[in-house]
């Protein structure tokens, strides 16, 4: 049932998928990968609350365990209750704290929560952790929002130094020339991400 429920879950069909996991959990309760899938099926359903049952049996049965708090926290911000999402995120970085992808996932919690400054902090330990473009991107745009665009401008240079290919931070740094009213720069900014990614609206 575990295996059919995996597949029809690869396939997009998450009612068959989820009915699957369901039968295999019940007759197998003790499996907590099965319950870790069915809460991720769940969420991919647009089942939330039962993602949230589903997460929730597993940290029971894993309270040590990041997986069953990274889930539920997945479940509560796609619901909006974002102090919840917080909560467990914050369990789950407490459990694995070289984790850079918690540290950034935290950030972006604390973005939802417009608690900028806090996300400062979450991505530069990311960064700290494993510093790539993404991420560099990411505080740069938190910058923005705070209006210390000299920051985000350091934070873009960066980003596209890590990887010269990375769309996001030209547009990024485009915004931050244009609050600046370099727009000779934003310019040539908006430029070099058109022609990296021509079919790309952004």
């Amino acid at each position: 049932y575990k295996r059919r429920g995996s597949s029809f879950i690869g396939l997009k069909q998450f009612d068959d998928g989820i009915a699957d996991i369901e039968m295999g959990i019940e007759l197998d309760p003790d499996d907590s990968v099965a319950i870790g899938i069915l809460s991720t099926a769940y969420v991919l359903a647009d089942r939330y609350q039962d993602a949230v049952g589903a997460a929730s049996q597993l940290i029971r049965m894993e309270p040590n365990e990041v997986d069953g708090y990274t889930l539920r926290s997945r479940a509560y911000d796609l619901m909006g209750e974002y102090d919840l999402a917080k909560e467990d995120l914050d369990k789950a970085v407490q459990l694995d704290p070289e984790s850079a992808e918690l540290h950034a996932t935290l950030g972006d919690v604390h973005i939802d929560l417009g608690e900028l400054t806090q996300a400062v902090v979450d991505y530069t330990n990311a960064i700290q952790i494993d510093e790539t473009a993404k991420y560099h991107t990411m505080r740069g745009y938190i910058y923005q929002q705070l209006g210390w665009f000299d920051e985000a401008l350091t934070d873009f240079y960066a980003a596209i130094e890590l990887d010269p290919a990375w769309v996001p931070a030209y547009v990024l740094r485009g915004h931050s020339f244009y609050a600046e009213g370099d727009f000779d720069a934003a310019l040539s900014d908006y430029e070099s991400a058109i022609n990296a990614s021509p079919r790309d609206p952004m």
